[in-house]
C-alpha cells in the first residue's frame, strides 16, 4: 500500500522481491483459508496483543477494510488504573485504513472494550 512500492514494483529484478512477505503467504494455504472467511459472512475482528505491523499493512488492511467486518475490538493491555494501551492501538490501527471515516465506523469504542486477560500466576 505504500506509494513508494509502486516504484520499487517497476524495476524489473525480480530478485528484489525475495524478502517481501506477501510472496510467503503463497507458500501455505493459510492466507487463501482467510481470505475465503472474510468473504464468507460477517465478522468482528478481535484483537490480542497483535502489533499491527507495517510489514502486514496490506493483510489488515483488506480485513479492516471488508465490507463483512462490522467491527473492530481491541483488548488492551492495563499499566495500571489511569494508564493503557488502547489508544496506542488506535494509532496503530489507523496506519492500515485509507478510508478513515469507515475506522471511526468499526473501531469499538474505549468503553465497550476490554482489558487483555491475563493468566493468574
Amino acid at each position: 500500500m505504500d506509494k513508494r512500492f509502486l516504484e520499487f514494483e517497476d524495476v524489473n529484478n525480480n530478485s528484489l522481491f525475495r524478502h517481501i512477505k506477501s510472496f510467503e503467504y503463497f507458500k501455505s494455504k493459510n492466507y487463501y483459508d482467510l481470505t475465503r472467511f472474510v468473504d464468507s459472512g460477517d465478522f468482528q475482528v478481535q484483537i490480542f496483543g497483535h502489533s499491527y505491523g507495517l510489514s502486514d499493512r496490506t493483510m489488515l488492511n483488506q480485513i479492516f477494510e471488508h465490507e463483512n467486518c462490522i467491527s473492530i475490538k481491541v483488548f488492551y493491555h492495563k499499566e495500571n488504573e489511569k494508564q493503557n494501551d488502547y489508544t496506542d492501538k488506535t494509532y496503530e490501527i489507523y496506519r492500515h485504513f485509507k478510508d478513515k471515516a469507515l475506522l471511526r465506523k468499526k473501531m469499538v469504542p474505549f468503553q465497550l472494550s476490554k482489558t487483555m486477560p491475563q493468566p493468574i500466576s
